[in-house]
């Protein structure tokens, strides 16, 4: 099972402990490939970590792409509301 396979499946069991090791550790979003960082996302919001993500993106330290990438994510899940 690849890494990325394992942070999808931990998200789904764990969305709060996968939400708190995204804002602790960024890098481990920013090197995601954006296909994965987008089901991530995605996967936590529907779990009410939305707040976290947020956080995640105020940090900026995930690089640009992918802070725009968990805007425009954020943004539709807002707007969805």
């Amino acid at each position: 099972m690849s890494t990325a396979d394992k942070i999808l499946e931990l998200a789904a069991l764990k969305p709060a402990t996968v939400a708190g090791a995204l804002l602790n550790h960024p890098d481990i979003f920013r090197d995601l490939n954006e296909s994965i960082a987008t089901t991530l996302v995605l996967s936590l919001v529907d779990r009410g970590q939305a707040d976290t993500l947020r956080q995640l993106l105020a940090s900026k330290a995930i690089g640009e792409a992918k802070a725009h990438l968990l805007a425009e994510l954020l943004l539709l899940e807002a707007f969805a509301e």
